[in-house]
């Protein structure tokens, strides 16, 4: 990988030590530039016109449809384009027949997306939550969704990487486990998909979450949600309007309608289409970069960091170093600053862009493919200092 050529694609990393793609993703330029075509062809002709329909709504935003379902070894048809993994997840939660007593099982390492629908559904509907403690033992962890999973529960929702600590957890066995005991399975995969390869068909979950604006460097405002194919009709759309029926289906007098027989039953109203053309802009990106030598990159450069940080006293760090169950995501507590004093120090020293979390105390740093071992030494440079 040339990693100078890499970075002059993308015109954030001029500015930034840049730290928190899983965030925000820095843009790369052709991204930037598919986006404005899109909005100038739009200005040229009017969004309705014949012309940006066909280029556009038919062509452009399918074949973005088409990358995601390759990238991920779906079907077409089993993707929603999304405006954000928080859409998608809400779209399970509130898309399932829930009735009281029903349980669903999650972790205790979700980002707020993947814990709020679920307090929701229980003051709603009498749903129990049951919670996962995460440790960095696979086995236990596997062992403790066995234990958490009973006969009332409907759904098992979990992170494929770990927001908080960057955790790669065992996706593929929580999967069978929980297909074993007959619920359903959910994987947020915001902070897996663009990181590492996923082939949905070998993980075999029943709905798959996922972002475009982190590591597949795509715009904000896109997603992605895969509903299985087996799912498509039980799964009850929460949110409906315009675009998610067969036209001219809806009949006043049955009060019924015809919905679409895809995954795309599951979008409605207006769609941001120039966003879109510009995520399969990244996702070809992404692929021309490829996952052989996205994946060793991060691993050697986040390896180096964690070492480093493990020998400085005063720190916490709370990402395995295990490279089979970790990612990008490098996660330190600094127990005496809070989250926006540890942003502050960051940028302060060398303009460092990170994430941090107020309460917890806790500052997260995302390694990417296109950071440099300079970088790096920086930011441990900066947490000596913060030490």
């Amino acid at each position: 990988m040339d990693v100078g050529a890499l970075r002059a694609q993308i015109p954030a990393l001029a500015n930034s030590i840049y730290l928190n793609t899983g965030t925000f993703g820095p843009l790369p330029r052709v991204v930037t530039e598919e986006i404005i075509q899109g909005h100038e062809l739009i200005s040229a002709h009017g969004a309705f016109s014949p012309v940006v329909r066909q280029r556009i709504e038919r062509e452009g935003y399918e074949r973005t449809r088409t990358r995601v379902a390759q990238l991920v070894d779906a079907s077409p048809d089993e993707i929603a384009l999304t405006s954000s993994a928080s859409q998608g997840i809400c779209t399970i939660a509130y898309g399932l027949d829930w009735k009281p007593g029903d349980e669903v099982v999650i972790t205790d390492q979700e980002h707020s997306s993947g814990e709020l629908p679920w307090f929701v559904l229980h003051k709603r509907f009498g749903v129990n939550v049951r919670v996962v403690q995460i440790t960095q033992s696979a086995d236990q962890i596997l062992q403790r969704f066995a234990d958490a999973i009973t006969p009332r529960t409907r759904l098992v929702f979990a992170s494929h990487v770990c927001s908080t600590t960057g955790q790669r957890l065992p996706a593929k066995e929580i999967c069978a486990l929980a297909r074993e005991r007959n619920a359903l399975v959910a994987l947020d995969g915001a902070h897996a998909v663009g990181q590492f390869p996923i082939d949905l068909h070998d993980l075999q979950p029943d709905f798959y979450v996922m972002c475009g604006h982190k590591w597949l460097l795509g715009p904000q405002g896109t997603a992605m949600l895969f509903v299985a194919r087996a799912h498509l009709d039980s799964l009850q759309p929460s949110w409906i309007g315009w675009g998610a029926q067969c036209e001219y289906t809806e009949n006043l007098a049955t009060l019924s309608y015809e919905p679409l027989a895809t995954a795309r039953r599951f979008e409605f109203g207006t769609k941001p289409w120039t966003l879109f053309l510009g995520l399969d802009r990244a996702i070809q990106f992404i692929e021309q970069i490829g996952f052989d030598a996205i994946e060793p990159r991060v691993h050697q450069l986040a390896s180096q960091f964690k070492n480093e940080i493990a020998q400085i006293s005063g720190l916490e760090l709370i990402t395995p170093q295990n490279n089979e169950h970790s990612s990008g995501l490098v996660s330190v507590v600094a127990k005496n600053f809070t989250g926006s004093d540890l942003r502050a120090f960051f940028w302060n020293h060398q303009k460092i862009l990170v994430s941090s979390h107020e309460l917890a105390r806790r500052v997260r740093f995302s390694v990417a493919c296109f950071n440099t071992e300079n970088e790096i030494a920086s930011a441990l440079d900066a947490l000596r200092a913060l030490a």
